[in-house]
């Protein structure tokens, strides 16, 4: 091994001052905590929006909200579905 090999090997070697990138994650890829996260956590975290929706409807007087509110919670639940179907969100 040449002096400019080991180097270069030490310049590539992640410390505190060069941290090694991070390494991407997907969701579709299997084990992955991200999959884990889509598959579990964000079906969840929407019906929280839907639950925190039909509280906040069923505080208002206002029916425009009211309707607005309802639109805004069918499409939320529509997302919750495609999540679970694994389908693209539209």
């Amino acid at each position: 091994m040449t002096r400019d090999l080991v180097c270069v090997e030490l310049a590539e070697m992640p410390s505190a001052t060069h941290p090694q990138p991070p390494k991407e994650v997907w969701t579709s890829e299997e084990g992955s905590m991200a999959r884990e996260t889509a598959i579990t956590r964000w079906p969840k975290i929407v019906q929280n929006m839907v639950d925190d929706m039909e509280e906040s409807l069923g505080q208002s007087d206002n029916p425009e909200q009211i309707s607005e509110g309802r639109r805004i919670q069918a499409s939320l639940k529509i997302i919750k579905q495609e999540i679970m179907q694994n389908k693209p969100l539209q």
